[in-house]
């Protein structure tokens, strides 16, 4: 059994040690994803079944838990939004910055000054997710396939509009 554990943790340290710093906030933003997700549908099941069923299935510990954790998220994400909201206006001036002439030979800050940017849209990213998550509740999963409706219209409406009229909704 230790062995298992052993080679487990192994496995884990090396994968945690292989992810990129810029690609952290996107692992984060999934397990808030899921697990909010996982909230919602355990609210639709609180709501058709009752308490008194899922307290056999699920122990009250595990129930505690998890509303620690929804205190957390709360308590923690208008400063998560604070601080998404300042790196993006930090991220302008940080960005120009790498223009200095005593700055601009340095290559660290050359192509990472504007980091800035992909850090906010990251956190203001996990910080409206739990804000439309606190706003739809157990609606979550409906909201998110609400959201792939809409984004596979937008796209079909481009590829509409750039056979027929010759329009690209692309950037390039």
């Amino acid at each position: 059994m230790s062995f298992l554990l052993n080679f487990g943790n192994k496995i884990t340290e090396e994968k945690v040690k292989s992810i990129s710093v810029y690609h952290i906030l996107h692992y984060i933003w999934l397990v808030e994803i899921y697990y909010l997700v996982i909230n919602a549908l355990y609210q639709c099941a609180v709501h058709s079944l009752g308490k008194i069923e899922l307290t056999q299935v699920i122990p009250i510990v595990i129930i505690k838990f998890n509303n620690e954790v929804m205190n957390l998220l709360q308590e923690w994400n208008p400063f998560i939004l604070t601080i998404g909201a300042g790196l993006f206006v930090s991220a302008f001036f940080v960005s120009m910055s790498k223009h200095i002439f005593f700055i601009k030979n340095s290559g660290i800050i050359f192509y990472h000054a504007d980091a800035g940017f992909h850090f906010s849209k990251w956190l203001i990213m996990i910080a409206l997710t739990y804000f439309v998550y606190d706003w739809t509740g157990k609606f979550l999963p409906l909201v998110i396939f609400l959201l792939l409706l809409l984004t596979l219209s937008l796209e079909k409406f481009g590829t509409f509009l750039k056979t027929k009229y010759g329009i690209t909704l692309d950037k390039d």
